[in-house]
């Protein structure tokens, strides 16, 4: 059963609110709708709001992820499903977020918690020039791959697309793109990996990319194009040494006729950019 339509939202808690807030409005792009107290929300230029929230605290942490189901009736079968195959709910269905009216919370195996909203909050679009559309999708490092993995295909209803044996990432859809959830398992302390926003187009991609360095942005790796995916890829540090992503050009696929794959190589296309696996890069994201 397919329950979600887009992943629309993540979460963070920063250092220093003040720091993070300049960094995802002057080098990001994103626009600042509301800063009150410890919090800040953001949007792109798409109609989902916010499309990032940040909290300051103590340690940098991802707070929550924000999926959006196809409608409300989707919602609560989903919350029956996630019940159903014994995982519990943080928030009953009808809870309402900023992100959305008519949501639940849940938690993955991880701990990691899921924000499902059945009526998401919209606003009109801008044509801001070259600047994120809203998340394009979220790459997370978890514990034992074989407990989180069919969590998100079981009692999410995510399906299984491709997986890469450099990496041992696992890809995971929703809807016609090739992903909009990566799990790399293994890992003792769970943490995300990174987190991607949508450019409208390769132009805009580079123009984005070019301004972000101008900007003072921190390159770690591109830019360049992923074969498994066919997104481009430019990823930079922001002010907690948490990795962003911009991208653009995702491969589109006929869900419903797909066989998975195993991609070898997980390498860049182009090649001419910051190498993808380089030290900087494992660091912050490994």
């Amino acid at each position: 059963m397919r329950y979600i339509r887009e992943v629309s939202a993540t979460a963070f808690t920063v250092l220093d609110l003040d720091k993070s807030v300049e960094f995802y409005t002057r080098v990001m792009g994103l626009e600042l709708i509301e800063r009150e107290g410890s919090t800040a929300r953001f949007r792109g230029n798409g109609a989902r709001a916010p499309v990032l929230s940040l909290t300051q605290g103590t340690e940098p942490s991802i707070d929550y992820l924000v999926m959006i189901a196809h409608n409300i009736d989707a919602m609560k079968g989903m919350a029956d499903n996630v019940e159903s195959l014994g995982y519990s709910l943080i928030d009953r269905p009808g809870t309402e977020y900023p992100e959305g009216k008519h949501g639940f919370e849940c938690a993955d195996p991880d701990g990691f918690r899921i924000r499902v909203v059945g009526q998401p909050a919209n606003l009109v679009p801008k044509a801001r020039e070259y600047q994120p559309i809203g998340i394009s999708h979220v790459a997370l490092n978890c514990g034992d791959i074989t407990k989180v993995q069919p969590f998100y295909e079981d009692a999410l209803g995510l399906q299984f697309r491709d997986t890469a044996r450099r990496t041992g990432l696992v890809f995971l859809g929703c809807d016609n793109l090739h992903h909009r959830i990566a799990l790399m398992g293994g890992f003792e302390k769970p943490r995300v990996n990174h987190v991607s926003f949508e450019i409208a187009d390769l132009e805009s991609f580079l123009r984005k990319a070019g301004q972000m360095v101008r900007d003072g942005g921190h390159l770690v790796a591109g830019p360049g194009r992923h074969d498994t995916g066919d997104n481009t890829f430019a990823y930079f540090a922001d002010p907690d040494e948490r990795v962003v992503e911009i991208s653009t050009g995702m491969e589109v696929i006929d869900p419903d006729n797909w066989t998975p794959r195993m991609w070898i190589s997980g390498m860049d296309q182009w090649g001419f950019g910051i190498p993808l696996f380089n030290e900087e890069m494992r660091k912050r994201t490994l």
